[in-house]
């Protein structure tokens, strides 16, 4: 009686049969290498624009915060003058 042996490379998708060389098999390393880079670059991108995305939003909140204390400020001094 066969035995089944069970390893992690059997839950991930390979590529067709692999040609030990040759032009087929070239070409679809060349594909999965180019799928592989462009989902580590979208995903990279993605994460940077989150971080920039973050920065404006708290660059501007601080603008509008700076904004609310100064004319607060000169609120309460306009007050006092009167």
């Amino acid at each position: 009686m066969k035995t089944m042996t069970w390893h992690l490379s059997n839950l991930i998708p390979t590529s067709p049969p692999l040609y030990s060389l040759g032009l087929r098999g070239l070409i679809w390393r060349t594909y999965a290498y180019f799928i592989a880079l462009s989902l580590l670059v979208l995903i990279t991108s993605g994460i940077g624009f989150l971080y920039l995305f973050e920065f404006i939003y708290r660059l501007e909140l601080n603008q509008l915060l700076r904004k609310t204390k100064v004319k607060q400020i000169s609120s309460s001094l306009t007050n006092l003058e009167a």
